[in-house]
């Protein structure tokens, strides 16, 4: 295809103007060689576009469609360079990612909140699933990046890991929880109590850890579900005090100190495929994701 954007432009201004010469001063260009643009059209397809006249120039019939058509032409042509550079600067498009239930947590809500309203035409996918099923997705084709606990994934050839930034974990209590605002804890007196467990790696270390635990567990991915579990019982749960700042600044929820339980730090990191260029609108959302979790 050698249809010339320009060539197409000259005639629907002189179908505007409805004159040659005025066509020519509003494009810039001498009448001559206006007039050889369209001969030369002309000449090629074998037809007139325009009948020449002391009245002006006036499109045939077949002119008509020709220009109809030239004109949806460039109305999509210029439909698309603005598209461009929308695509460009991330802010149109489709952008389909996956999250771990964590960072999830933490950052989804916000996440979209921002890139919605910073980038309107901008199409989001979010997978919120394990890291395992995730990475899956991820070999597929199905999502161009995931976000998730680096220690959760098994490092191949294949992918690409870049930390983020460091989440750290605590233990979580309501705040009338007969451990709550004790001091000298241990894990003994934690595991009396039942335990909340995320899909997290650092949560099913401590429920190894506790195997001799006489209370119960819950392991549920649904953090949401799991902070109602805590503040409407005596549950115990490990996760990340930026999830919940707003219950414990509250004084809904409260941390525990545990002596013999070390604290914790969980690095989220964005997992790609080896030799891939991420897009506009993926690094967009990767450079959200690290500023949310950050604080």
């Amino acid at each position: 295809m050698d249809v010339d954007l320009a060539k197409l432009n000259h005639l629907l201004v002189i179908a505007r103007t409805g004159s040659f010469s005025r066509a020519a001063e509003e494009l810039r260009i001498t009448q001559p060689a206006l007039s050889r643009s369209v001969a030369a059209l002309e000449q090629r397809f074998g037809f007139r576009i325009f009948e020449r006249g002391r009245g002006g120039a006036a499109p045939t019939a077949v002119g008509a469609l020709v220009l109809a058509d030239a004109e949806a032409l460039l109305r999509d042509a210029r439909s698309l360079e603005q598209n461009l550079h929308l695509y460009a600067r991330g802010e149109a498009g489709k952008v389909a990612f996956g999250m771990g239930p964590l960072i999830a947590s933490l950052t989804l809500r916000k996440l979209a909140a921002q890139m919605m309203a910073a980038r309107p035409q901008l199409q989001i996918r979010c997978s919120v699933k394990s890291a395992d099923v995730l990475l899956r997705e991820l070999a597929d084709g199905e999502i161009e990046m995931l976000f998730c606990a680096t220690e959760q994934i098994t490092r191949t050839p294949e992918i690409a890991i870049q930390p983020l930034q460091a989440v750290t974990l605590a233990m979580i209590v309501r705040a009338g929880h007969p451990l709550a605002g004790k001091t000298g804890l241990t894990l003994a007196d934690v595991v009396a109590y039942p335990i909340a467990h995320s899909a997290h790696a650092a949560a099913e270390e401590l429920h190894a850890e506790s195997r001799f635990a006489r209370g119960g567990a819950l392991f549920c991915d649904n953090y949401e579900i799991l902070r109602q579990v805590v503040l409407d019982g005596d549950a115990v749960w490990m996760s990340s005090p930026q999830m919940v700042a707003d219950d414990l600044a509250a004084g809904r929820l409260a941390l525990l100190d545990v002596a013999d339980i070390p604290a914790r730090r969980s690095e989220i990191g964005v997992v790609r495929l080896k030799g891939r260029t991420s897009s506009p609108a993926a690094s967009a959302v990767t450079a959200c994701v690290a500023e949310l979790i950050a604080g």
